[in-house]
């Protein structure tokens, strides 16, 4: 393999900048003399630039040759797909595949890659047909046997998805990825202590595997077991580029500190606003055990963090501090037991500003229920979002119920679906939402929230206000195994479907509940 000179590592740099900027014309002529020079990274850059331009057929030629010479890496249409989903270029992609198929049908990683494109596309039949004809065509290839007991799973077709685990384990004894899915599997229909020892195999085989570990410590937080769960999360940190800050410095367990008067901590915003949000209830007791605490997050958090109790909000990570330690740190810090978590309400909005929303709405004469039926769609998490998610329509019974008005606290994309139910009349106020402290405050002059696990769950549920939780079937750790009650929220009710995708059964509960009230 031919390796880059200096000026080729500098015309590399310069193609790679113009990728992620969308400038693919400028990527293909930086990266002609590359390839006439013989330099592999040229030719994954050109591929990847012609594709978005259009041109599948070159692309294809370019990339396969990539993937030729680089069989033990992952196949460069993968960087392809992930590059041009993220420039709106979904049509491309496609156009790839099916260009890149002609030319090399044989290609088991290239198939193995377009099936899961289509899956990403939601179209699980055509995946579906795919991957049963790798399975049919390479009975030991344990990779196609374990994406098809995951595109099962996620159809809800548990039994089948079992078998495709285990084939893939027949397969290949030491697939530490058909060991850890069908130890999950098991674990959310379940069987956590089978789902665990398996998923403990999986790191016997792959003990440096963050992403395992990651895998068990959802099932043991799932299962109560927080401790142990707590201290299997923080391999999060061995991810790559998951933080900037030094690991030499990360807050460790309270009980080996002997005093935290007069030390700065930096709490860090890490991933999903809703985790945010849920562990703001620690700072109060930072800021009671002595210590300066320092807080960094997004924008649209600000102003409700800077309300809580001890908080002292920082614009940037940059700042002097004696540990940091993001959110989702701090109950592993405190130790933090199912039976020692930290009371709410912590969370409060601004009486001026409840009072102006207060005013918005006059003086109602049904009871106000808010809503939320989407989550924000997150990279990497597709899946997980179409499975939290509910559509509009699936939640219409509870407009039926006599005496409650529906108001929608719905953001993104989804909030669209409101305008296309006709008759069906849904409150909003949301054009008039600048961040969570106006949503806090609109939610003070409500009765109630039903909201799908969103971040506004957790919002209401610091809040102290009473909470419907539209949860999913294969739920999330934070609200542990078959429970309705939450120790996190203790106004918070758990209304989870029995099948995956079917949101009939918690809407019906839903509303008879609300009749109750």
């Amino acid at each position: 393999m031919t390796k880059a000179m200096p000026s080729q590592r500098a015309s590399l740099e310069a193609a790679y900048r113009g990728l992620r900027a969308g400038r693919f014309a400028d990527v293909e002529a930086l990266c002609m003399p590359l390839i006439r020079d013989g330099v592999p990274e040229g030719q994954l850059l050109a591929g990847i630039a012609l594709a978005a331009l259009g041109d599948a057929t070159r692309a294809a030629a370019l990339l396969a040759a990539v993937a030729r010479q680089r069989p033990a890496h992952r196949h460069p249409c993968l960087d392809l797909a992930e590059l041009l989903r993220d420039h709106g270029k979904t049509p491309e992609v496609e156009a790839y595949y099916r260009a890149a198929l002609r030319l090399t049908p044989d290609d088991t990683r290239l198939s193995l890659a377009y099936a899961a494109s289509l899956t990403d596309d939601r179209r699980p039949d055509e995946a579906e047909a795919i991957l049963r004809a790798l399975v049919h065509d390479h009975p030991d290839l344990a990779a196609a046997q374990i994406q098809l007991g995951i595109l099962y799973d996620n159809q809800a077709r548990v039994r089948e998805a079992s078998v495709a685990f285990q084939a893939a384990i027949r397969a290949e004894p030491d697939s530490a990825a058909g060991w850890a899915n069908l130890g999950r599997l098991l674990a959310n229909e379940g069987l956590r202590d089978p789902g665990l020892r398996m998923m403990t195999q999986a790191i016997r085989l792959k003990p440096n595997d963050p992403q395992l570990h990651l895998n068990r410590a959802f099932a043991l937080l799932k299962a109560g077991r927080f401790r142990d769960g707590w201290l299997e999360h923080e391999w999060r940190f061995r991810t790559p580029g998951h933080t900037k800050l030094p690991r030499s410095r990360l807050l460790p367990d309270l009980h080996t500190i002997p005093d935290l008067a007069g030390r700065t901590i930096l709490v860090t915003h890490e991933e999903g606003f809703g985790d945010t949000l849920q562990f703001l209830r620690y700072v109060p007791m930072l800021a009671d055990l002595g210590a300066r605490v320092l807080i960094s997050v997004p924008p649209p958090l600000a102003a409700i963090a800077r309300r809580v109790r001890g908080a002292e909000m920082v614009a940037s990570e940059t700042v002097s501090f004696d540990w940091h330690c993001p959110f989702l740190s701090l109950p592993r810090a405190f130790g933090t037991e199912v039976e020692t978590i930290p009371a709410s309400p912590y969370l409060s909005a601004d009486p001026d500003l409840v009072a102006h929303w207060r005013q918005q709405v006059g003086s109602p004469t049904e009871r106000r229920v808010g809503l939320v039926w989407a989550g924000e769609p997150r990279p990497g998490a597709r899946w997980v979002d179409g499975r939290r998610s509910a559509p509009l329509s699936a939640l219409l019974p509870l407009a039926e119920v006599p005496g409650i008005k529906l108001v929608s606290l719905q953001v993104g994309a989804a909030a669209a679906q409101r305008d296309a139910l006709g008759a069906i009349q849904i409150e909003n106020q949301m054009t008039g939402v600048r961040d969570f402290h106006d949503t806090a405050a609109i939610i003070e002059t409500l009765d109630l929230v039903v909201t799908v696990d969103t971040a506004v769950a957790h919002l209401a549920g610091g809040l102290g206000r009473l909470v419907f939780l539209l949860d999913r079937y294969d739920n999330c750790w934070r609200w542990l195994h078959g429970r309705t009650d939450s120790p996190w929220y203790p106004g918070l009710r758990i209304f989870r479907q029995t099948k995956v995708h079917d949101w009939s059964g918690p809407v019906h509960d839903i509303a008879a509940a609300l009749t109750a009230l």
